[in-house]
């Protein structure tokens, strides 16, 4: 019979024996202990805080886009485009913001499709092409017309029972692409235009921003294959980007109210100072926004330059818009034959000085007629080089 050390006193017992007689201890040996299961990652939460947040954005930036539109319209359209000073301000400012709010709702878009991607991949086990890195491709020029919608794309496949992309998404798609031609379109062919043909650019561009939130909304909601959805009850509403849309266009709206009432008080505070003494066809100036202009060398970079000068046929004062009119349609006549090509086709614009009621008074009625570049960009030398005279009077 073989024999075993007690592990207790150390001593040689019977192998088959259960109780050591040396110590009096039993044989049983504690079982061995069991080794810690190895921990799990807490399972990935569907990010429908990021997407709630997403859909704020992108409503945000669908009224901001809709603002910019209808001050871009109202502005333009309801006011004679040689009248309009610097109430070209309100188009611009509206513009400004409505891109900057674009900008933040792009990001916002960014932020939730990250974990969207992991949750798709980690609760679905959905099998996608485009991983959670195809997320910086919204950042490569062109290459984010393609590469990042078909994430989504796929994104909105794994998260419907039927592995089918919602058809929400290739709208979308569509509104995005269209977006960024749009505004190329606009710049490069829009002429003195181009500030009224950006209203539809940014038309398209809150289109495209509300059916992004759509797109959201539809990933946001659905019930994929073998994911229980009916207890969730914290899904992501329509009413989240109704009211986003509505409290954005009220907002920029009553903003936009306010740059023009500021810019109607600036014109009332500008000093009416009339033609300009001493401005003849071929001088070059500087433009303030406020007080008299200052005449330099045409040699020197420069805002304008006079090159026509012409006389208002009458003895009592007109009004403004009666000068505003004659003013507009000689200056535009002046322009043609100094410059040699149509005003629509032109870098080159027109402006020009008129009396004011004080100085017709004075005996004031002069309307000289000067250039300056479409962008607002400085000119160097003369305008006036190798064209035809313009005429100097009525």
């Amino acid at each position: 019979m073989s024999e075993h050390a007690c592990p207790y006193c150390g001593r040689s017992v019977f192998s088959d024996s259960n109780f050591c007689p040396h110590c009096g201890t039993s044989q049983a040996l504690p079982p061995a202990p069991t080794p810690p299961l190895p921990a799990t990652p807490p399972p990935a939460r569907e990010p429908i805080g990021a997407a709630r947040v997403t859909v704020w954005a992108l409503g945000a930036a669908a009224g901001a886009l809709l603002v910019a539109m209808v001050d871009t319209l109202v502005v333009w359209l309801l006011v004679e485009p040689h009248t309009l000073g610097p109430l070209y301000l309100i188009p611009l400012a509206a513009i400004t913001v409505a891109l900057v709010v674009w900008v933040v709702a792009a990001g916002g878009w960014m932020v939730w499709q990250v974990p969207m991607h992991t949750y798709i991949q980690t609760q679905i086990s959905a099998q996608i092409k485009f991983g959670r890195n195809s997320v910086w491709w919204w950042l490569v020029p062109v290459a984010n017309l393609v590469v990042p919608p078909m994430a989504v794309r796929q994104i909105s496949a794994a998260s419907r029972p039927d592995n089918r992309p919602a058809p929400i998404t290739l709208v979308w798609w569509i509104g995005w692409v269209a977006t960024p031609l749009s505004l190329i379109l606009a710049l490069t062919f829009g002429g003195p235009n181009r500030i009224l043909l950006m209203a539809p650019v940014m038309g398209i561009g809150a289109v495209t921003a509300i059916l992004a939130a759509r797109v959201v909304l539809s990933i946001a909601n659905a019930s994929p294959a073998g994911i229980d959805r009916s207890q969730v009850t914290n899904r992501v509403r329509t009413l989240h980007l109704v009211v986003a849309t509505l409290t954005s266009v009220l907002l920029f709206a009553v903003g936009s109210g306010f740059v023009f009432v500021m810019v109607e008080v600036a014109q009332d505070a500008m000093p009416a100072y009339g033609s300009q003494a001493g401005f003849e066809v071929g001088t070059c100036f500087d433009e303030p926004f406020l007080g008299d202009p200052d005449d330099v060398d045409c040699t020197e970079p420069h805002d304008a330059e006079v090159y026509s000068v012409l006389t208002y046929p009458a003895e009592a004062y007109p009004g403004d818009d009666d000068l505003w009119s004659w003013a507009d349609g000689r200056c535009l006549l002046e322009f043609e034959r100094t410059t040699g090509e149509e005003w629509v086709e032109s870098d080159l614009d027109y402006w020009w000085f008129y009396p004011s009621e004080s100085s017709w008074e004075d005996g004031d009625r002069t309307i000289q007629c000067y250039l300056v570049h479409f962008s607002g960009a400085k000119l160097v030398g003369s305008m006036l080089s190798g064209s035809e005279e313009p005429q100097s009077n009525a």
